[in-house]
């Protein structure tokens, strides 16, 4: 992962061009975020996001939303992560990317298992693996089942949990993805140690088994994170192997594995976590009789809690340093600490209750996002359905469902530019229905009206798929030919007149014929878009003066 990291920042410092920056960022972005650096993910998945926006393609668009969601996730900053899956998910869905959209399924469903929204997070992975059924996707799988297995594992469904995680390993197994089996083992220690701390009030035995197996998983993991770098899930696992050894009472074994945790969360620089670490080691040594160590560690933890204002961090510090000074017979250092650990346990108490309410805050928030999201969604679906069917009422001819006029004139000359700058050749015919007013007189107008019909048809069947049909106004009608010349565009019109002459029209109408006379012309000599319809519209007229059911 480490070097991986480098070549892709390598990749970033020596970008030419916003495409090459994008990519670059958005490899660079994801990276940091899977080990843990979320503040530098979050500002280069920022910048991402904004050049993502300038290009305006939607696969670049929702990959940089996905990827600056991940690094909010990482920050906490739920609603802002859960605005953004929403938009990468919309952005997959519409251009049909199934691996996309499972990835945003996750993230959803994520914060809301970190919002306390569980029966959402599920549903949110239940869509999830129904996108994965019947594609071989090991990888997604894992993603998908490790985050059943937490959901499960906060509602304190233990067993279902720990069979989900084992899933999630098994697939991370098969794709020898180290980074992923370090999530999964310490997922599962986590496991253990709960199901230890169940029973150790009943079965001292069985607990001590659970604690041990747990220290087993966490140590695989810390091994891996450290191989794999990722920094957050190394501190972690360190941590945890700690809280496993403390579970079994040794708190002897407990010191050099706090040690190594402070050393990774330095390397972090993760400053809260810095002064748990050391008001940890500051315990084991007081409980271990080093005093004057003791209080050189939590004097450390102490400064750095009232550095970040951290009423835990300092409390604990003031609590842990008033048990040394007792220890020491210093007792008035030891009161004056205690009252420091009271007045701050009591403010924190409150903070508790503020604490709540800012999670209730942040669900409100989150909500809000999401019923935006949708409304916005739902409205967004109406205006593109009302545009669709606008559209085709400004641009398509009601009758025949072919181009209308307005529709050429806003498309003809453009076509025309295009095909004269690419040198590619454009050709025009314009065709008229022989005889229509007598059809009309003779046979009505609604049989008029099935003959537009059926010569609309047969014009559609005729083109290309770059070929365009187009009602120019009653019985008359135009073919726009890209990439074709005169010869070509003669030859297709031969083809065209003799499928309308050779049209059962007694099937409409007993006695019923009908032909067509058609003019052609291409680009070549031509000024312009409205030189060519002349053209087109002189050679119809020498048809006409031919006998008509002719091409000229």
């Amino acid at each position: 992962m480490i070097l991986e990291l480098k070549e892709a920042e390598a990749a970033l410092a020596n970008a030419a061009d916003d495409q090459a920056r994008l990519a670059a960022l958005l490899v660079v972005a994801r990276k940091l975020s899977a080990i843990g650096s979320s503040n530098r993910a979050l500002e280069l998945a920022t910048e991402g996001l904004a050049v993502a926006r300038r290009t305006g393609d939607r696969s670049q668009l929702a990959e940089a939303a996905e990827v600056a969601a991940t690094a909010h996730l990482a920050a906490s900053a739920y609603p802002e992560a859960l605005a953004l899956y929403l938009e990468a998910l919309a952005l997959w869905k519409s251009i049909a990317v199934r691996p996309g959209q499972v990835q945003c399924l996750n993230g959803i469903a994520t914060v809301d298992m970190h919002i306390g929204d569980y029966g959402s997070s599920l549903v949110r992975l239940e869509e999830a693996l129904a996108l994965i059924q019947g594609h071989s996707d090991p990888a997604a799988e894992a993603m998908v089942y490790s985050g059943l297995g937490k959901v499960y594992m906060r509602l304190g469904e233990l067993s279902k949990g720990r069979e989900f995680h084992e899933l999630a390993l098994s697939r991370r197994r098969e794709l020898g993805d180290d980074a992923g089996i370090a999530a999964s083992l310490n997922s599962l220690g986590v496991l253990r140690l709960r199901t230890g701390d169940q029973r150790k009030n009943t079965d001292i035995d069985a607990a001590a088994a659970d604690f041990l197996l747990a220290k087993g998983l966490f140590e695989e993991a810390e091994a891996l994170a450290a191989k794999t770098g990722d920094l957050h899930l190394h501190a972690l696992a360190l941590g945890n192997i700690g809280s496993a050894v403390a579970f079994a009472g040794d708190l002897d074994q407990a010191m050099p594995l706090f040690r190594r945790q402070l050393d990774a969360v330095r390397t972090m620089h993760d400053r809260q976590n810095e002064a748990l670490c050391l008001t940890n080691i500051g315990e084991a040594q007081r409980l271990g009789g080093s005093y004057d160590e003791a209080v050189e560690s939590l004097t450390q933890a102490l400064a750095i809690g009232e550095e970040l204002q951290s009423k835990a961090r300092v409390m604990r510090a003031h609590l842990e340093l008033s048990h040394c000074r007792e220890a020491q017979g210093d007792m008035g250092s030891a009161l004056d600490h205690y009252k420091q650990y009271h007045r701050l346990e009591q403010a924190l108490r409150s903070e508790d209750t503020e604490e709540k309410a800012r999670n209730l805050v942040v669900q409100m928030a989150v909500r809000k996002v999401r019923d935006e999201a949708e409304s916005y969604r739902a409205e967004r679906d109406k205006l593109a359905a009302a545009n669709v069917e606008l559209i085709e009422a400004v641009h398509v001819d009601v009758l025949t469902g072919l181009a209308n006029r307005r529709y050429l004139d806003l498309n003809l000359s453009k076509l025309f530019d295009q095909m004269r700058t690419e040198e590619r050749g454009l050709g025009i015919a314009l065709a008229d229905i022989d005889h229509f007013k007598g059809i009309n007189d003779r046979f009505s107008h609604s049989v008029g009206d099935d003959v537009l019909r059926t010569v609309g048809k047969i014009l559609r069947a005729a083109c290309r798929p770059s070929d365009m049909a187009v009602r120019y106004g009653g019985e008359e009608f135009v073919l726009m030919l890209p990439d074709t010349r005169l010869a070509h565009a003669r030859a297709a019109c031969q083809r065209l007149r003799a499928a309308v002459a050779g049209y059962p029209w007694s099937e409409i109408h007993a006695g019923l014929k009908v032909t067509v006379s058609i003019g052609v012309t291409d680009d070549q000599g031509q000024a312009g878009a409205a030189e060519m319809l002349s053209s087109a519209d002189r050679q119809l007229y020498e048809a006409k003066r031919a006998g008509r059911n002719c091409v000229r």
